[in-house]
């Protein structure tokens, strides 16, 4: 048994939001005296919204009219009605930000960057946070800004929030990038975030982690085409590009997340019981000192490519359903682990029961094969193995006394007939087009050509080719057209 690094840990909290800017028409000029604000002129207006501006050579003592408009983006905050949206032109603007109030459902409060201009929150090294979106706030959105050297977090939403949306943010060189939730490990101070998109943005070079749910619970959150990488390069175990402490319903989808001090994505490391609705899936997820993937309490992974983790490249770690479907993990556990962990055993906790489906997918140049515990129960089919010749697969819960499967015995029907897995599944080498130089996909003459599950078929590959192109469908994530 190849030994094994302990178990994720506690990780620093984090902050970030970014939204969909709100539509406007011409309702005619009106003013009003929001409570807290100063007067402000509403020319256009969408269900009640006011288009209202911000300039780094405005006056806060303005109308907020494109004409004259505000100076700081926290007087904008702090004026704002259901369904306003406030337009930040381009500068740099060294400012701490609270939003304390909320929009309504279908009329929510947007803070966006003018478009194709470069609006910059700028820390200084000096101020804590760049958006804090207070306990309780809900129906936000910020879009279009670019936040750095924070002290704390770049965005933090600090609990109880429904209906939040970042979109297109940069954030970098600060403590955090974004931060979902206060309080310690397992215990939320203000209660859960829900209804949570992150999409279309980066967050990388932060000391600490990009993404935090700490310590939740997220439900319902959904980060979609986010980049996430070199975090937690002073941190180590404590730099995930992504994690979740708790939630459910928690999709990762089209993410690449890479050179991460810890772990890439790492979801329900605190919850105590298997949650619903856990996905990731068409990511892609490298050169993260740690683990690849690492799932916790159930989920399915699928149309990703993990490798050249310092960890394993897929780790599922305690009671729960789990699926990795059309996967591709390879030169993983550079540190001497395996490519795919399932149910080590650990001190802490019952590592099962783990029921595990694993179809069409490719473990390959890892420094260890496929390690499976005692507690797992498992359908396995359609998949090629390539890592170790005398171990590619370590079954502890089969009949044999060290467990190992190697190439021989998958090839020959061994591996069939003791756990009655993998009657299509092969050890072979995948034939990669370049897979040192990180181009997975396969040749031609590749032996997974045409080899996969043809359940797999009438979907889209991770290039968006669609399955199958010519003959059968081909193992892994990619389809060679």
């Amino acid at each position: 048994m190849i030994k094994k690094l302990g178990s994720y840990r506690a990780v620093v909290a984090l902050a970030l939001a970014a939204v969909l800017a709100a539509g406007c028409g011409d309702n005619g000029p009106s003013v009003e005296m929001p409570e807290g604000g100063s007067p402000v002129a509403s020319p256009t207006a969408t269900e009640g919204g006011r288009m209202l501006y911000v300039a780094s050579d405005g006056d806060d003592a303005a109308d907020g009219s494109i004409e004259h408009p505000w100076r700081t983006l926290q007087h904008a905050a702090d004026s704002v009605l259901p369904g306003d949206t406030v337009v930040v032109q381009e500068g740099t603007y060294h400012e701490e930000v609270m939003l304390t109030r909320s929009g309504e459902f279908g009329r929510r409060i947007t803070l966006r960057a003018a478009a194709g201009e470069a609006v910059i929150l700028d820390g200084g090294g000096q101020l804590d946070d760049g958006f804090i979106i207070d306990a309780g706030i809900s129906h936000v959105s910020l879009e279009g800004f670019q936040l750095t050297d924070y002290r704390g977090w770049t965005i933090s939403l600090e609990g109880d929030n429904r209906d939040i949306v970042i979109a297109d943010i940069d954030s970098s060189d600060s403590d955090n990038g974004v931060h979902l939730t206060l309080g310690e490990h397992g215990k939320p101070e203000e209660g859960s975030v829900e209804d949570v998109l992150i999409r279309d943005s980066r967050f990388h070079h932060h000391r600490f982690a990009g993404i935090d749910c700490t310590p939740g619970p997220c439900n319902r959150l959904l980060i979609m085409n986010v980049q996430a990488d070199n975090n937690g390069a002073e941190a180590d175990w404590a730099g995930d590009g992504i994690a979740v402490e708790m939630g459910e319903d928690i999709r990762i989808e089209g993410c690449q997340v890479y050179d991460n001090g810890g772990d890439g994505i790492d979801l329900n490391s605190r919850d105590s019981q298997p949650m619903s609705g856990i996905e990731v899936r068409g990511c892609q997820v490298w050169g993260n000192k740690r683990t690849g993937i690492k799932l916790w309490r159930g989920g399915t992974i699928s149309d990703s490519v993990v490798h050249s983790m310092g960890s394993c490249g897929i780790d599922i770690a305690r009671e729960g359903t789990y699926e990795v479907v059309n996967t591709l993990v390879a030169r993983s556990g550079l540190d001497g682990d395996y490519g795919m962990v399932v149910a080590y055993p650990e001190d802490s906790e019952p590592q099962g029961p783990v029921s595990l489906r694993v179809r069409n997918s490719i473990f390959a140049f890892n420094y260890g094969g496929v390690y499976l515990g005692e507690s797992v129960k498992l359908d396995e089919d359609y998949d090629l193995f390539f890592s170790r010749e005398d171990c590619e697969i370590e079954a502890v819960f089969s009949d044999r006394e060290d467990g190992c499967f190697g190439r021989d015995d998958l090839n020959g029907g061994a591996w069939l007939r003791e756990t009655g897995n993998g009657r299509h599944s092969l050890a072979a080498d995948p034939l990669f087009v370049d897979s040192e130089g990180g181009d997975y996909h396969l040749r031609l003459e590749s032996p997974a050509r045409d080899a996969g599950d043809p359940e797999q078929g009438g979907t889209l590959d991770m290039d968006g080719n669609r399955r199958p192109s010519n003959g059968g469908v081909d193992i892994g994530p990619y389809e060679v057209p």
